[in-house]
């Protein structure tokens, strides 16, 4: 068994005069990553955790050599070329080609426990609780970019009493956060500027949300359909049975209220006409 390397070494003086191809000669098997979405996403997670850290600690592999071989051996053999059984779609049922497709998927699952075990023991290195309970507290946030720039941060707690919430930086900086929903609880986003390798805290509250008006419109014209016209009830004037009879029409009228042809009646006048009270 050769290398490909060692393999064009032996032989590429005889492909001098090779001829040449030109077009689309890939590897069709690779076509089979996009047949199995849920567990290739379940992978690229777990590769993602591994990434992280190495980037949160450089002596993870060395604290961690088993679950970090453990980690690295299942990312390399669900990455291998072959993607399940060759009779996939001939014999989907056969219990040797579901076999080999669960075992395929294994290979990303236990890459990912790994990866998560490795990560777990780094933020309760670094002071994580790892429990998401409460409403008010404080977060540290590690980035782990090369560069500098604004980052976008997310955590979640684990309560549906957060209608919204309110972040500050260690200055006392409120930030702009967004909190939407999440499994068994809600998920807080605000970005910052993180220069590398450059830690930043941060408190969080709880907040009661703003009451929200499904229509802000105005109605001038009630369902009786009597529209408003705006006049101040004409006390110099007024020959309403209240008025005359000492009632506290004109007393109401003082305070610039406005009122309703039907409580307010006028002498030879209709009480759905006139005016109406804007409260």
């Amino acid at each position: 068994m050769v290398s490909l390397q060692e393999l064009y070494a032996a032989i590429k003086d005889d492909l001098t005069d090779a001829p040449v191809y030109k077009g689309d000669l890939t590897d069709w098997w690779a076509d089979g990553v996009g047949s199995t979405p849920y567990a290739v996403k379940h992978y690229k997670e777990a590769q993602h955790k591994y990434h992280l850290c190495e980037r949160l600690d450089k002596k993870a592999g060395e604290k961690y050599p088993e679950l970090w071989r453990t980690a690295q051996d299942n990312l390399m053999l669900y990455a291998e070329h072959t993607w399940g059984h060759s009779s996939t779609i001939t014999n989907p049922y056969d219990t040797m080609v579901l076999n080999l497709d669960i075992r395929k998927n294994s290979y990303a699952s236990k890459a990912h426990e790994a990866s998560a075990k490795i990560m777990n023991r780094i933020m309760k290195e670094k002071g994580d609780l790892l429990r998401y309970y409460n409403t008010s507290g404080k977060i540290r946030v590690y980035p782990t970019a090369k560069t500098e720039g604004p980052r976008a941060v997310e955590f979640y707690i684990e309560t549906l009493n957060m209608p919204t919430a309110e972040v500050r930086d260690s200055e006392g900086n409120v930030l702009t956060c967004q909190v939407s929903e999440h499994p068994r609880g809600r998920r807080i986003s605000f970005v910052d500027t993180f220069k590398p390798g450059e830690p930043k805290e941060y408190t969080y509250a709880r907040k009661e949300a703003v009451p929200e008006k499904m229509n802000t419109r105005q109605c001038y014209m009630g369902a009786e359909r009597v529209r408003d016209n705006g006049t101040k009830h004409p006390r110099s004037t007024c020959e309403t049975v209240l008025c005359k009879a000492g009632g506290h029409c004109c007393r109401r009228a003082r305070t610039g209220l406005y009122y309703s042809a039907s409580a307010v009646y006028h002498a030879g006048q209709h009480p759905h006409r006139g005016y109406s009270e804007i409260l």
